[in-house]
Order: structure tokens, then sequence, then C-alpha cells
């Protein structure tokens, strides 16, 4: 039982001359020996004093009250502000982005409704977690967060084993091909099953099911015999070839499980090129031909096919771009080339086929957010942390242990990549789980890392690098279609 500390007066009982113990706030005496009873009369003064008493102990308590209270409200501020600028807060909304086109996917294929709802699950959870960070969604519950972000990751071997369970398709589908459109140039394929996901003016996509590597090699000479020639200099991983008009046939077989890939892309239209003259466009060197199609463009970048382009012209556009200054975290193969220059503007060009490149250039990503507004305070502003914690006024080298850390999510990045392709073509998806264990591990190490990162603490090189890997990563999540 918790004891006070309280001061008591010593009275003697009129009655049986008893030794009396009365709290110094009590009026009325009871003797425990005899059970006589006497009550105290005060003065005036002696009323006043003590209510004034009891009303400085009661404004002690409520200031006591005000003051963890304001200490609590302080500390959540400073969790927030913490969050916000952390690296672990931009990587839940990279993985968010993945987890809600994950549940698109799954929902608009119309085959694994479960796979569906886990990613519509993960998807909640990591919102939650960020709305957490950001102090939107309060709670006494220590560590929810991170519980959050756990659970949705450990859903990812759930999400795929679900769609493994039954192939992401169903492989029975009955294939109703086309009468008209795209689809009207290209032989039917010698096959009742099969799943079309667009067919459009642009685009036509389809997969053929229980389809043997026999009928794959049959149905690519029926293509030829259609009027399409396949182009050697274009490697996409399968048989890529362009008929008289321009229009793009790509195949793609998988012995794995017996399906078969269409992709038939419209011609682009092509007619007499413009060069951009907006500082992106004078920065990237203007190529030979002037002939193209511009597919969009704007003051910070533009994305451009350029025609009567043979191989040859396009390697030798490529050493152009690096004498231009784009050679700054290069990537380069026989069909294509990614690099930024000194000043962060990134460049991709890439071998389309059929003597046409595709240039794409893009003005530097400004990931730096603007600090959040927020109401003025009567008291204490001057608590409030200053914006140049945001922005660092030192530049130079990038520092040592946080470019390791930022490798190292790069290489994470890579392993997900590459588990993820791994997975679309394996047999066996159920097999996968031991490579699923060593990635979420390699996650957990990631993750530990990002979040012990001070941003107080780093450079404007620290800030341009991050920039950099965080464009590369994006490059490379688009091979999964993120």
């Amino acid at each position: 039982m918790a004891t006070t500390n309280k001061k008591t007066i010593q009275l003697r009982c009129a009655a049986c001359g008893g030794t009396l113990e009365v709290e110094e706030d009590s009026r009325i005496l009871t003797c425990p020996y005899c059970g006589a009873k006497e009550l105290i009369v005060e003065s005036d003064d002696v009323k006043i004093e003590r209510i004034r008493a009891k009303a400085k102990k009661e404004m002690e308590l409520e200031k006591l009250k005000y003051d963890e209270e304001k200490h609590e409200k302080q500390e959540e501020k400073e969790r927030i502000a913490k969050f916000r600028r952390s690296f672990i807060r931009k990587v839940l909304i990279v993985f968010l982005i993945v987890f809600f086109i994950s549940t698109i996917a799954a929902f608009t294929s119309g085959s694994s409704p479960l796979a569906g709802v886990i990613g519509l699950v993960q998807t909640g959870l990591v919102g939650a977690s960020l709305l957490l960070g950001n102090g939107t969604i309060k709670t006494r519950i220590p560590n929810l967060r991170q519980v959050f972000q756990a659970v949705a990751f450990l859903l990812i071997i759930v999400f795929l084993l679900t769609i493994g369970l039954n192939g992401g398709v169903n492989r029975n589908e009955k294939l109703y091909w086309p009468g008209s459109g795209l689809s009207s140039l290209l032989p039917v394929p010698d096959s009742e099953y099969g799943h079309i996901y667009n067919d459009s003016s642009e685009d036509f996509d389809c997969e053929v099911y229980h389809y043997s590597e026999t009928q794959f090699a049959e149905y690519k000479k029926a293509c030829i015999d259609m009027g399409f020639n396949e182009d050697p200099n274009s490697h996409y991983g399968g048989w890529a070839a362009f008929d008289r008009l321009g229009n793009k046939l790509e195949l793609y077989y998988y012995e794995s499980g017996k399906e078969m890939d269409i992709h038939l892309t419209a011609a682009k239209p092509m007619s007499a090129l413009r060069w951009p003259t907006n500082q992106v466009g004078r920065l990237v060197p203007e190529p030979k031909s002037q002939v193209g199609y511009v597919e969009w463009e704007t003051d910070s970048g533009f994305v451009i096919y350029v025609g009567d382009t043979p191989k040859a012209d396009y390697d030798e556009y490529v050493t152009g771009c690096i004498d231009s200054g784009f050679d700054v975290n290069y990537s380069r193969g026989g069909d294509y080339y990614y690099a930024d220059n000194k000043d962060g503007f990134h460049l991709s060009v890439s071998y389309y086929g059929n003597d046409i490149m595709i240039v794409r250039a893009d003005a530097p990503y400004d990931w730096e957010e603007q600090p959040e507004s927020e109401e003025p305070e009567p008291e204490n502003t001057a608590t409030e942390e200053p914006q140049t914690e945001e922005e660092p006024a030192s530049s130079g080298e990038v520092s040592s242990d946080f470019k390791i850390v930022m490798d190292d999510y790069e290489d994470f990045i890579d392993e997900y990549v590459d588990f993820m392709v791994k997975y679309e073509n394996a047999e066996d998806k159920s097999s996968m789980s031991e490579d699923y264990k060593s990635f979420l591990e390699r996650f957990t190490t990631i993750m530990t890392e990002l979040n012990s990162i001070d941003p107080g603490s780093l450079t404007q090189a620290d800030y341009e690098y991050y920039q950099q890997v965080l464009t590369r990563i994006f490059m490379k999540l688009a091979v999964l279609g993120i």
C-alpha cells in the first residue's frame, strides 16, 4: 500500500486522556480508545490559510501535469520532424507504390483475387506506417509503426505464393482472337487457351497457354511469312521483328510454363524532327538524323524516337553523349546507355530496332521536399529546428559511411529485381521460400542501416549522391514494370 507523508498534531482526549493524532487538514477528532468526538474550532485566519495552502497544492499539481503534457508534445513533434527527414520515409513511399501497383495488377488480371486482397493489406499497412510516422494517426502503442512495416514485408512471400498457387493466371481460359485491329496483322496461335491484356490502336499484348516449343518455332515462321523480318540488332531476351510499315513484334517463350507472350506495337508516325531548344535539349547532342517522333516534351525533359539511325549511327551517338559530359553513374549495354552529367541531368539512349533509337533526357529530380508549414506557437518558438539542417551548405566528396549505406540500398534493390524476375520464370514458385528468407534478412539489414542515418549530418554531396542512387533505382524497378 502506498504511504503518504503528512504532518500530524498530537492532542489529549478530553474524555479519557488518551493520545490522539489528527491530520492537519482535519477538523473532527475521534478518540480511538473511547470513541469520543470533538470539533476543532478554527479562526477565520486559520480557515483562510488552510484554503490558500490547499489551492496552492492543486495549482502545483496542475502545473506539473501541464509541464508533462508539454514535454510529451515536444518529444512527439521532434519525432515527427525526424521521421519526415528520414530515409526510411522515402523507402516506405517507394514500396507503397510497389505494393499498390501489385495490388491493381492482381485485381485487374481477374485470376488471383486473394493476392489482390493481400496486396491491399500490404498497401494499407505501409500507408498506416507513413501516417503514424507523420503523426496523422496517434497511438500509445510502442513501435506500432515498425510492426506494421515488418508485417507488410512478411506478406510479400504470402502474396507471391498466392499467385503461385494458381500460376497468377487461369491457364485454362479460352482465347478469343480479335478479328480486327493490330491483331489482324498476326497469325492466329494454334491454342485454345490464352488471355489478351491489351488490344488498342497502339499496342496488342497477349499470353498464349499450353504452347510447346515446336509450336513457338512454327509461329515465328508464320509471322515471317506475314511480313515480319527479324532485327538482329534488337536484344530484348526474345524474338524481335518489324514489318514494312514499322510495326514492332516481340515474341517470348517460357519453357517452364509452356507459354508464349506476344507484344505488337504500332509504328511511330515519323516526320521532320525539330530538336528541343530548351535547357535539356541544348545539353544533349543533336542526332545526325532529322527524322523522328516526339512522344512527349516539356521544360524538364523529353522522349524522342529518332528514325534513319542504323546501329552504327546509334553507337556513334552514344559516344557523342559521353563526350558531351554524360559519363557520371553510367550503365551501358549492347543496345542501351544510361548516364548523368555532373549537374545531375539524366540521359537514357536505347536502340529500338528498325534503324530507330529512343532518346530520353530529364532535368535533375528534386527529391527534397519543402518543409511543411506548421501553425506558430505562442511560446518556445526558439526551439524550432533551423531549415539549414534540411539543406546542408557544405559540399565536396560523399561521406564514406553514407556511400556504403546507399550502395547497400542499391544492391538490395538489385536483389529484389533479380528475385522478382527469378520468381516470374520459376516453374515451382513455392520452392522459393528459402530465397525469400534470405531476401527478407537482407531487407531487415538495409532498413536498420537507413534508419541509423542522421539527416542533419549529411553534406550537400551526400544529398546529391542519394538523388543519383534513387534515380538508378527507379530505372531498375522499371524492369518490373513499376
